[in-house]
């Protein structure tokens, strides 16, 4: 590709909440910002997570470097991958996302060049230089990416994760008239921007903001108090500190990912443990009524944390009617029906549950309309692409842009190819979207078939016939049957269809193996149909 042309090519994070990952591309230098991972749905059975496909793209550009925003796992969950592909790949990152992405490959025995950045870096390539901006969101040491060419022909303004929290207590805020000087100096700006809360209109609610309820609810509790949030909300995890610490109580991180995070924090010096509040769990009496409990595991995952505490399922923490809990976190869009069996739970308990519901105690990390308003006013780019987001979003970004924005909005998804051209014009190729790689077990890939045969298995049940080969050319053939996960109607007309069984294989001419498995596994179905009302999986073998 020309100097004279830059490429955005969206790998990963348009049309779904993850898996963020965007090459940039003018002459002979490729860059990717992030790289993440997807959390599965309920439907992908037993899957650890989701990582774009990124090979193809990866081959037909020649990726040197990357560059991290942060250090949410959507954005950075798959270096290991990218690792692999290309070990030699400079890794340009903030502080806190740093030490994160290293302890992840120290746990791996997997080496990388990081270089640490800062908002006073500015990160030089043969056509452009990215600089990094700093920005807020609800995981310290956050930045978006001012991409400018050398010719200040075009800035491009990167923003997938921020909010706007002008009096925010443990960050600067975001500087909007210090981005519009930067992205100013060039003739054409493009702004890709987050979608995540568009349907939001109202004002973002600031860190600060939520210092009265959180409180309020930890000063008015009986006895313990339990507390889920994002184990990344470090700016949160302050806050709680600070209350406890007022009111003369200890704070007891649990779950591997609250631990992990606070360590971290706490390393780097961007978490303070003032008065030594923060306790481990094996130093404390469980049930002493000066806990304030820090729970992982916000979103009601199956093994989380919190979910174990919530449903009474934990060795060391034991709910009772004096409990308070307090859901200081955003329920994701696909976990709603998780939350409500765990606050189900808590309730036949008795414990007090506060929610955003009853006083604000959460805040979230992404832009609200009047955010996305506010930078646009500032920037006055000549396009804007909505980004982050699911499709539903991304449309709505669109319909906010072209309601209340002097830009023209571009509407994009991953595959596509965006070329900037010096003259201030752009030319848009729809690509074909190349669906996240499935991972499983110690990081393997795994097929999307072997996922669809995991379903059947699930919902259906499945009978095993295994029969041997050589008897079906004698008088009685021999075969064994077998089942997992059928209803006990199945079970009890298993001697009628060992007699059906029998009749079939002795009218069955084997001029194909495959022809004869093929018709043994249709009958079986179609034999247990009248019986329990569906076809189970049925899987044939000759030994």
């Amino acid at each position: 590709m020309s100097n004279d042309t830059f490429v955005l090519k969206p790998i990963g994070g348009l049309g779904r909440i993850g898996a963020n990952m965007m090459l940039l591309n003018s002459g002979n230098c490729s860059v990717i910002i992030d790289v993440g991972i997807l959390f599965p749905k309920d439907d992908h059975f037993g899957i650890n997570f989701l990582i774009p496909d990124f090979y193809k793209t990866l081959k037909d550009y020649n990726v040197n470097d990357l560059f991290i925003t942060h250090g949410h796992e959507d954005h950075i969950g798959a270096i290991l991958f990218i690792l692999e592909h290309i070990p030699s790949i400079k890794i340009h990152a903030p502080r806190f996302a740093t030490n994160l992405i290293r302890k992840k490959l120290s746990e791996a025995k997997v080496s990388a060049k990081i270089i640490v950045y800062d908002q006073n870096t500015s990160i030089d390539f043969d056509s452009f230089t990215i600089t990094p901006f700093p920005v807020n969101h609800s995981i310290p040491d956050t930045y978006g990416a001012v991409v400018i060419d050398k010719k200040k022909k075009f800035s491009i303004g990167y923003f997938s994760d921020f909010k706007i929290d002008s009096s925010n207590k443990y960050e600067d805020a975001f500087n909007l008239p210090e981005l519009s000087a930067l992205m100013g100096s060039t003739v054409t700006s493009i702004l890709l921007t987050d979608s995540t809360s568009v349907l939001s209109k109202n004002t973002s609610t600031s860190e600060r903001d939520l210092i009265p309820g959180i409180e309020q609810a930890i000063s008015q509790a009986k006895s313990r108090v339990f507390v889920t949030c994002f184990a990344s909300n470090i700016f949160r995890i302050q806050t709680i500190i600070d209350i406890a610490s007022q009111q003369k109580k200890r704070v007891v991180p649990y779950g591997r990912a609250m631990s992990f995070y606070i360590k971290v924090a706490l390393e780097l010096g961007i978490l303070t443990d003032h008065d030594s509040v923060l306790r481990e769990v094996a130093t404390i009496d469980p049930k002493s009524d000066k806990l304030v409990v820090l729970l992982s595991g916000c979103q009601g995952e199956f093994r989380g944390t919190m979910r174990r505490v919530a449903m009474n399922d934990d060795s060391v923490f034991t709910l009772n009617s004096s409990d308070t809990f307090l859901f200081s976190s955003k329920t994701i869009p696909g976990n709603e029906i998780n939350i409500s069996s765990v606050m189900n739970s808590l309730s036949e308990v008795g414990v007090r549950i506060i929610t955003s519901n009853d006083s604000m105690v959460h805040a979230s990390g992404h832009a609200s309309a009047d955010d996305l308003l506010k930078l646009y006013q500032a920037v006055s780019p000549k396009y804007i692409v909505p980004i982050h987001g699911e499709t539903f979003l991304l449309r709505r970004h669109m319909e906010l842009i072209s309601s209340s924005v002097d830009a023209e909005g571009i509407f994009v998804t991953n595959g596509d190819t965006l070329a900037l051209h010096t003259d201030g014009n752009y030319t848009h190729s729809q690509g074909i979207e190349r669906e996240p790689l499935i991972i499983h077990g110690s990081n393997t890939i795994i097929d999307r078939q072997a996922i669809s045969q995991r379903r059947k298995l699930s919902e259906s049940g499945t009978l095993f016939i295994s029969i041997r080969l050589d008897s079906l050319f004698k008088t009685r053939p021999v075969f064994e049957v077998g089942h997992m996960g059928l209803p006990e109607a199945a079970t009890f007309v298993l001697p009628e269809f060992n007699q059906f069984l029998q009749i079939l294989l002795k009218s069955i001419k084997i001029k194909s193996k495959d022809i004869a498995l093929d018709e043994v596994r249709v009958a079986g179905r179609r034999f247990f149909i009248p019986h329990i009302g569906y076809r189970p999986l049925v899987i044939v073998q000759f030994v």
